[in-house]
Parts: C-alpha cells; sequence; structure tokens
C-alpha cells in the first residue's frame, strides 16, 4: 500500500481524490489527497453518523527507491530503524454494525497534521451492503432529534470566525457559515453544513471561555432562549431552528396530541 500511495500523485494522479466521498453505503475504497481538503480533519466526516475506532495497528519500514520513485518498502521491528510508520486505522459504524471503514496512513507523527499527504480511506460491509440511515448522537434519545452527522472541521472553524465577530450573534453566525460553504443546495454534503443555532452558540462560548467567566449576560437574545432552553425552561422549549428570522412558536401538549 505504501508504495501505490507515496506514488500516486505522479503516477496516477486520476485516481486520487481530492474531497472526502459522502455517503459511501457500499464496498468501495478510494485515496484522498489530504492537503486537497480544507482542513485535513475533515477527512472523518463522511455523513454517515458515528463511528466507533477498534484498532489502530502500527508497524515499521524501511523505503527503498529508484530516483524519486518509491519501489518497496521492508519491514523492521523498531521505530530507530524506521524511514516511515505505517498505521492502519479501522472502524465499525455505530448506525449499522456491519460497516466498517478502515483508513491507512504513513505517519510522520500521530496528529494528522504529520501524515504523509494522501491516504488509503476504505468501506466494507460483513455480508451483504445495505443501506441505513445514521442514528441520533448518543446524548439526545428524543424521538425528534435528528441523525448525527459530523460537522466538517473546515465548517467549524468558518463558524468559529462568524461567531467570533463582535457584530454577530449565533443566528447570523449560523447563516454566514451556511453561506460560505456553498449554501445548503451547494454543500458537497450534510457535514459540509453547521448543525443549528445551539452549536453556534457552544462555538461561541468556547472561543469566548465560557459563559462563567464573571462578565455580563450576552443580550443576544437568540442566546437567551438557548439558555432557557437549557437550564429553566427545560421541557418547555422543545428546540430551537434556524429560519429567515427568528420564529417562536407556543403550544401545549395537548394541542399536540
Amino acid at each position: 500500500v505504501a508504495p501505490l500511495l507515496m506514488n500516486a500523485r505522479d503516477d496516477s494522479p486520476d485516481l486520487v481524490s481530492t474531497a472526502v466521498p459522502m455517503g459511501v453505503q457500499q464496498n468501495a475504497s478510494f485515496i484522498v489527497d489530504l492537503d486537497a481538503l480544507p482542513n485535513r480533519k475533515d477527512l472523518f466526516s463522511d455523513d454517515n453518523g458515528s463511528w466507533k475506532m477498534t484498532g489502530a495497528r502500527l508497524k515499521f519500514f524501511t523505503v527503498k527507491k529508484e530516483g524519486s520513485k518509491v519501489v518497496r518498502i521492508e519491514k523492521v521491528g523498531t521505530e530507530e530503524d524506521a524511514d516511515i510508520a505505517i498505521r492502519r486505522r479501522s472502524y465499525i459504524c455505530k448506525s449499522c454494525t456491519s460497516f466498517k471503514r478502515t483508513i491507512v496512513a504513513i505517519e510522520y507523527g500521530r496528529e494528522i497534521e504529520k501524515w504523509f499527504p494522501v491516504v488509503l480511506l476504505s468501506y466494507h460491509f460483513e455480508g451483504a451492503p445495505q443501506r441505513f440511515h445514521p442514528q441520533i448522537h448518543g446524548n439526545r434519545k428524543e424521538s425528534s432529534s435528528v441523525p448525527y452527522v459530523r460537522t466538517k472541521q473546515s465548517t467549524k472553524a468558518k463558524l468559529v470566525g462568524n461567531v467570533c465577530n463582535a457584530k454577530t450573534g449565533p443566528k447570523r453566525a449560523l447563516f454566514n457559515t451556511v453561506r460560505d460553504v456553498g449554501g445548503v443546495v451547494e454543500a458537497d454534503g450534510t457535514s459540509a453544513l453547521p448543525r443549528n443555532t445551539r452549536q453556534a452558540y457552544y462555538e461561541k462560548q468556547k472561543s469566548t471561555g465560557g459563559s462563567n467567566s464573571g462578565t455580563k449576560k450576552s443580550k443576544d437574545v437568540l442566546a437567551s432562549v438557548l439558555e432557557l432552553q437549557k437550564g429553566s425552561c427545560k421541557g418547555f422549549i422543545r428546540d430551537v431552528v434556524c429560519n429567515d428570522l427568528p420564529t417562536i412558536v407556543l403550544f401545549s401538549d395537548k394541542q399536540i396530541n
């Protein structure tokens, strides 16, 4: 695998993907160029919900070249004797346990920023392929909750940038981020879109060090509603969604029934 990945840009550029495949639910393998992604961590967002890592085997190799081309690799026992380390990360899909994902990367360090820029991304089923829908997040058990999709790291970075704008509240930051990724129609997948205003508010809290720093409370009305949803009015405020304008709909359990 290593010679294929290390030579792919020169030998087979047409086989190298410059984007992460979205919503793959079949047996398939891809060679992905990490440097072509807006953020390398976007590799882990694929619109298939949540994944659980089941293994991360690491092996060490020396590299043999002819000119600039890698012709073979030889396994060695220790990191000190090696030119590269190859890690095979295996995952199981929490929404469909027969669906597996494997990422094979050449590492010069454990952090993804230190990986060789070309990786192998594989999906396979144990048994016959099947279609499935991503489950809701494990922390949200309500039947009305939407399926969990991991937001791309590049989208989170845009959201943080927008929400840190002193003139921008969480709702406007969400709108601006959707626009920045191409809009709902042009986005390359659900993971490219920010999740909701709650995520925007959460990112704002993280960027400012939280809301318990002794500073004055935010004057953002939407942020105040989100606080009520999580706090004293939990259960009364059922959900907060993003429309063109803030809209509040009041109803009782009797009206729902």
